[in-house]
Order: structure tokens, then C-alpha cells, then sequence
């Protein structure tokens, strides 16, 4: 249904590749419609054409593409520079996961980068890979090091930090907030004794400059069955006019992040920003419990990260502006989320952006923790609520992502993608035998829509444990 919906936009705005358009024109349009809270269908057809550029195949290496970027950047340098912030927080995006954030006393980077760059996990010290011009110049790495007093780094990926433009801050005497395995990366590098690693810490705060911070470590999944991780922090940043400002790396799990999110809210903190990427795809997809815990406005990342994509392929390797505004369509129809591309900036206040306009959409399951454990055989109960503004949505169905064991489960319909069953009788009842699975770990999604109107849709998921036939003792299951 997204798909189609994508497809709708981007016949209605002509971003076909043959466009007769070009970037210069385009970026003329977009400064001429910066982002805002709540929709704007101008806008949205501008972000449009843009994807018609940079989701060409091999645009990554496009001149064209590079000079753009390279404009952007400059201009977003050139706002940090004159921007003076007496409400909330500015946020500008240099590239797909990198951000700065001003407010009214400090500005402070986060997972600082430019363009694609190494793919080993060990990021390159030379400027992009071989044949891509699409990096920053080493004036822009310099102004940026002049002008952000702290930087933070949630992992060692090549998309999220960057060896160019760390050696530069630290040369100007920056704060680099960095996990011990960065650290231990660059331990032979000059700037290695300038790289700072804080503590853990839940619950108390670290002082950084002007900034108060909170850290948790965790991991990002390199595997589905979680065989391989990367150690990826989260950081709580509370800045000098107290707005709380969330971001993630790639931690991919949300149960690697919710217990510590529940301990920030009984304590009484709170999110007013998440700004990062969207994604949880190899466990409990987080972010429908932050929007319900928290509310906060979303600035979504990690669009065009180039290298996840095949040399020679088309697409956006993580996203483009016109999936993630499908995607958030909801919250930017309630005034809680804004799309950002490259060099764009958007200002968040609390008078205009805490509030939403519209009640969030929410799903309410059944068990609750959402966890199930059962002998082979046996049946649970998954019982779906889910609201939009004080209405019930009655599209409602479970999904397995494809994996040997969820090829062929009884009672779930085959797809491509994996297996689904849809709510028949539309009471948000269903009854799910384990006939013929094997013992192991399930990830059972849950998903309500108001297709085919595909403005809202909302998810959820249940873990199962089908245990081993020869277990002694049979767990008791919630429903």
C-alpha cells in the first residue's frame, strides 16, 4: 500500500530520470519551501524530484550530484554561523545520519560524516572511495570544526563517524564524545588522546560543556539471529534551555532501548526531539512506544546512505525523502515530524511543537509485556487495538518477516516477504496455534491501517518462545 501511494507521488511530480529538471533548480525550489511542522504538498513534490536525482544509478559519482551537496553544505555552514537561537533548538542535516544542533549558549554535532565513505567498518582516511567526489572540501571539514563545541558518535560505522572531520575538531580543540571501540580504532592516530568516552550512566548526568548528558550502551545487531554486534551508545542530551534530545545510532532492537526509556519516564524526563534513524528491523520495533511514552517530534535520518546499495543500482539504499514522508505520514499530518534533507535546517520550539494537532495513533496488544512462551503445539491469544484520534481501525493482521522457520506456518498466507494473517472477522482477536513449529525465537509483528485511504498505519510486536518438546517444565504464559 506505500508503495502505491510513492508511486502516486512521484507520477503526480514527474521524477522520472528522463526529467529535463536539474539539481540547480530543484535546490532553488527546496530553500524556497524550507521544512515546517505539519504537511505541505509543495514541499513534498520538491523532496520528490530531488529523490529523481540522487536515486539514479551511480549518482553517488555524479559531479553534479557532489555540487549540490557540496552547496548545501556550504550553506547550512553559513546559517550555523549567523543563526542566533533565543527559543528552543535549531537542527540542520549535513548528510544522512550526520546532524547539528545550535541553541542558545552551544552547538553540538551528532555522528558527524560526509558522503559515502569506507564500508569496512573502519572509516577511511582519505576522502571518500575511490572515484567519488561526493565528501565535503577540507575548508568545509575546517569551518564545521570552528563551529561545533561538541560532538557525539553513537558507533564506529563508516556513516556515522568520520576520521577527516574528527582529526579537524579535535586539531581546534572540540569535544569528541566517542564508544571505547572508536577510541580503540584510532588508538595508534595522533588525536587518539583527545577522543572522549563517557561512562554509562543511567539515571545521573554527564556535564558536557553547556550540556547535560545521559549514555547507554548498547549494541547494534549485525545478524538476525544475533550472532554478530557492534557496540552502538544512545544519548539522552539535555541542553542549556532544557529540550531533551534523542538519538539512537543503530541500535536495531528496541528491547535493547525501552527499559531504559521506561526508567527516564517514571522518573519523570522526558523526549522532546528523536532525531535519528526509524528502523528496529531485528527485534521490537521502538518507536511506536516512544511516540506513546513520549510524544516527541521526529526529525527522521539515514536516508541515501549510498553504500547500501550495489555499485551500479538505482534506489536510495536506506530510504529516500519521499518514503520517509510516507512513512511519517500520520506525524506530519499531527505537527510532529519534519523531513530534512541534505543542508536543510528546522527549528524546534516548545510553545509550537510539544503539542501535537491531531491525537496520536496508537495500538494497544495483548499479551502485555508483549511476550509469549509455549510447548510446540500449543495455542496464544493476540488480541490488536489500535486508535486513531478516539477511532477504532479495523485493518488488522500479524506478519512473520521470511526466515526458513516462518516460510510455510500454519494459518499464515505466503509472501515474498514472509507470512501474514489478516483479522477475518474484524474483532482484533487471534488465536495462533504453534502446529508444527519448531522450538525457537519468533518475532511476530503486528500492524493496523486505514487502508486503502494509507494515511495511518501503526506497529507492534510480540516475541514467542516455542520451547523444546522435552522441556520439563512448562512456563506460564501471559494472554
Amino acid at each position: 500500500m506505500r508503495w502505491l501511494w510513492i508511486i502516486g507521488v512521484m507520477a503526480s511530480v514527474g521524477t522520472a530520470w528522463s526529467d529535463p529538471d536539474t539539481l540547480d533548480n530543484v535546490r532553488a525550489r527546496l530553500l524556497a519551501t524550507p521544512a515546517a511542522a505539519g504537511p505541505d504538498t509543495r514541499r513534498q513534490a520538491v523532496l520528490a524530484s530531488l529523490d529523481g536525482f540522487l536515486e539514479k544509478p551511480g549518482s553517488e559519482r555524479s559531479n553534479e550530484v557532489a555540487a549540490y551537496y557540496r552547496a548545501m553544505v556550504d550553506h547550512a555552514l553559513a546559517e550555523i554561523a549567523a543563526e542566533k537561537v533565543e527559543e528552543g533548538v535549531v537542527i540542520w542535516k549535513l548528510y544522512s545520519s550526520a546532524l547539528v544542533v545550535k541553541t542558545p549558549k552551544t552547538v553540538f554535532g551528532i555522528d558527524l560524516d560526509e558522503g559515502p565513505n569506507s564500508n569496512s567498518g573502519n572509516p577511511d582516511k582519505v576522502a571518500g572511495l575511490s572515484g567519488i567526489t561526493l565528501h565535503m572540501t577540507a575548508k568545509q571539514r575546517r569551518r564545521l570544526a570552528e563551529l561545533v563545541d561538541v560532538s557525539f558518535h553513537t558507533h564506529r560505522h563508516h556513516d556515522h563517524v568520520n576520521y577527516q572531520i574528527t582529526k579537524e575538531l579535535v586539531a581546534a580543540g572540540k569535544t569528541v564524545v566517542v564508544t571505547e571501540d572508536i577510541r580503540t580504532m584510532w588508538r595508534d592516530e595522533p588525536f587518539a588522546s583527545g577522543l572522549t568516552v563517557l561512562t554509562p550512566l543511567r539515571g545521573p548526568k554527564h556535564r558536557v560543556g553547556k550540556l547535560r548528558v545521559e549514555v547507554l550502551r548498547s549494541r547494534q545487531w549485525m545478524a538476525r539471529d544475533h550472532s554478530v554486534e557492534c557496540p552502538c551508545n544512545a544519548y539522552l542530551v539535555t541542553t542549556d534551555n532544557d529540550v531533551n534530545v534523542l538519538f539512537k545510532g543503530d541500535i536495531n532492537d528496541g528491547e535493547e532501548i525501552l527499559p531504559w526509556l521506561r526508567e527516564i519516564k517514571a522518573r519523570g524526563d522526558g523526549v522532546d526531539l528523536y532525531v535519528s534513524a526509524p528502523f528496529f528491523w531485528s527485534g521490537t520495533d521502538a518507536l511506536p512506544k516512544i511516540q506513546r511514552m513520549f510524544a516527541p517530534f521526529i526529525i527522521p535520518g539515514h536516508e541515501y546512505e549510498y553504500t547500501h546499495r550495489k555499485p551500479g543500482e538505482s534506489g536510495s539504499g536506506t530510504g529516500s525523502y519521499t518514503s520517509m514522508w510516507g512513512r511519517f505520514r500520520a506525524s506530519i499530518d499531527r505537527g510532529k515530524c519534519a523531513i530534512l534533507s541534505w543542508g536543510e535546517k528546522f527549528q524546534y520550539a516548545a510553545r509550537l511543537h510539544r503539542e501535537a494537532t491531531a491525537p496520536l495513533t496508537w495500538m494497544e496488544v495483548s499479551p502485555e509485556p508483549a511476550e509469549v512462551r509455549v510447548m510446540p503445539g500449543e495455542t496464544f491469544t493476540v488480541r490488536l487495538n489500535a486508535l486513531a484520534g478516539g477511532t477504532t481501525i479495523r485493518r488488522r493482521y500479524l506478519a512473520f518477516k521470511s526466515t526458513p522457520e516462518t516460510r510455510h506456518l500454519p494459518g499464515f498466507d505466503v509472501r515474498d516477504w514472509g507470512a501474514i494473517r489478516h483479522d477475518a472477522d474484524g474483532d482484533g482477536v487471534f488465536e495462533v496455534s504453534t502446529k508444527d513449529w519448531k522450538p525457537g525465537h519468533y518475532v511476530l509483528e503486528c500492524t493496523a491501517d486505514d487502508w486503502p485511504k494509507g494515511s495511518t498505519r501503526v506497529t507492534d510486536s510480540i516475541r514467542v518462545t516455542v520451547l523444546p518438546a522435552e522441556a520439563q517444565t512448562k512456563p506460564a504464559h501471559r494472554e
